[in-house]
């Protein structure tokens, strides 16, 4: 009757945690359709929005950066506003970058985020610009790249998203937007909805690892591993409760509710 109870116990502790709340495991992803996948864990987007002058170095900010340098940088509300040699910056503080380049001028923007060694990421982007634009707009992330707009392309380029996957070999990968050409007019461009998270295969790849240890905790408090059987006399409740947190960390609601 003891391991009965002691049985019941650990299936009410366990289950009980199969209860709460999917939303709550949920956070709020800011990331683009392509990389963002139902239910993220502990994907946020990497790219920093940051609108911050260097007090370091006046031509800089926190977040994204001109291969050629900014000039007279300075904030104006939601945005940091930077012209020089005929190229005009806009670089918003909710993933948002606007382009004004006189012809013969183009530049490339980019920034460092904070990566895994060994796993794989999507940096993407939407975009806007004027239909028969003469320069290619390039994504680049890490040694992989990916051309999103060509020079002379045809039709209306709106709202287009892009992507690039690469698997980082450093705990940081620089990102770039780069947009070059014979750029004989002058152009403006809008991208927005930037975003660089883990893809959605390393997304699976990383749940399965949650869901694998976590079954295999619920199983290692009872006798062979059964959990229709009886518990260790070895199960305690640090045990138990070490379990249930392995649970709580599992968000497929299935998975959970197998365990």
């Amino acid at each position: 009757m003891k391991k009965t109870i002691s049985t019941l116990a650990v299936t009410a502790i366990i289950s009980s945690s199969v209860l709460t709340p999917f939303s709550m495991y949920t956070p709020n992803v800011a990331a683009t359709e392509a990389i963002a996948p139902t239910n993220l864990v502990d994907n946020p987007n990497l790219i920093s929005s940051d609108i911050t002058i260097n007090p370091n170095n006046d031509k800089q900010l926190f977040s994204w950066n001109s291969w050629y340098g900014y000039s007279k940088l300075k904030i104006e509300g939601n945005y940091a506003i930077s012209s020089i040699d005929g190229r005009k910056s806009k670089i918003y503080d909710d993933h948002r970058i606007a382009l004004d380049f006189k012809a013969g001028q183009n530049d490339t923007l980019g920034q460092t985020i904070s990566t895994e060694i060994g796993k794989e990421y999507t940096f993407g982007l939407k975009f806007k610009v004027p239909k028969y634009m003469d320069r290619t707009i390039k994504l680049k992330a890490g040694k992989n790249s990916m051309v999103a707009f060509q020079e002379s392309g045809v039709g209306e380029a709106v709202d287009i998203l892009r992507y690039v996957t690469f698997t980082a070999t450093e705990s940081e990968t620089r990102v770039y937007i780069e947009i070059t050409g014979p750029a004989t007019t002058q152009h403006d461009m809008f991208f927005y909805d930037i975003s660089a998270a883990k893809s959605a295969k390393q997304v699976a790849a990383d749940k399965k690892v949650v869901s694998d240890k976590a079954e295999a905790s619920v199983k290692a408090l009872f006798n062979n591993n059964d959990v229709k059987g009886t518990i260790k006399d070895a199960t305690n409740q640090k045990a138990i409760d070490d379990a249930k947190k392995l649970v709580d960390a599992v968000t497929d609601p299935t998975k959970k509710a197998e365990l």
